[in-house]
């Protein structure tokens, strides 16, 4: 299984396909496998690289504050690992924040983004669910985020749950 440790913090991250990169980057509270079907569609024509940032699936559950910026220093330490100089980027949620920022500060390392269901801004959402996590615990508000968001059927998904690791994720401007 490859791992990136570029920027201190084990990566685990999944490859397919040949051809130009597409990194993907997804949301809370998935891992990789979210892009799934997407990773079996575009493999036919790119390497897609599929990333857990930190604090999901099999990557490190750091336990120390951290920001998008270091987000962003994952994936580019993927990108490196792999030695992929440019790269198609795609985020989802969180992800599609990470995209942008990475858009911003490393704009010659992508050759496009494709951002899905997010912003660039902050929202007042964010705090409740950080609320929800810490106050209503980290298992039951996974499930009840799951269910609201995705599908009451995701939750219970044949695969088992999802990892409820919970990261420590500081919000705000992540540039400053």
């Amino acid at each position: 299984m490859p791992y990136s440790k570029q920027s201190g913090v084990n990566i685990f991250y999944e490859t397919s396909g040949e051809g130009p990169a597409m990194v993907m980057v997804h949301a809370n509270p998935f891992d990789h496998n979210l892009w799934m079907y997407q990773i079996a569609h575009f493999s036919t024509w790119f390497k897609v690289i599929a990333v857990d940032i930190r604090g999901y699936g099999r990557s490190d559950k750091v336990t120390t504050e951290y920001m998008l910026k270091d987000m962003c220093a994952d994936v580019i330490g993927v990108m490196d690992a792999e030695k992929v100089e440019t790269a198609v980027l795609c985020g989802c949620s969180v992800g599609s924040g990470i995209s942008i920022l990475l858009g911003l500060d490393h704009p010659g390392r992508l050759d496009a983004l494709i951002l899905v269901g997010g912003n660039s801004g902050l929202s007042s959402r964010f705090q409740k669910r950080i609320k929800g996590y810490t106050q209503t615990g980290l298992t039951t508000y996974h499930i009840q985020h799951m269910r609201q968001l995705v599908s009451p059927e995701f939750a219970e998904r044949v695969e088992g749950p999802l990892p409820l690791e919970a990261p420590a994720l500081i919000l705000g401007d992540s540039r400053s």
